[in-house]
């Protein structure tokens, strides 16, 4: 169980990216036959969105662990 996160992630990109094809035929430019480019006006913020809200999100959560620590030290002392 601790190992599928990146699993489901790669999923969830998987059938997203299928759908977002799907959707919009002209968006992926499979240009070297190895890697595919897509592009949606759209969608252009979605991703730098979503690094900027998992990138907060984890410096949080740094912090709280951090905040935890010291305060554990600082009561034992």
């Amino acid at each position: 169980m601790i190992i599928s996160p990146p699993y489901m992630v790669f999923a969830g990109f998987s059938i997203g990216a299928s759908i977002l094809t799907k959707l919009h035929n002209g968006s992926a430019q499979p240009l070297n036959g190895l890697l595919c480019t897509s592009y949606v006006h759209s969608l252009a913020l979605a991703v730098p969105g979503f690094c900027v809200v998992i990138m907060a999100l984890v410096l949080c959560f740094e912090g709280n662990m951090v905040y935890i620590t010291y305060n554990t030290c600082s009561d034992s002392d």
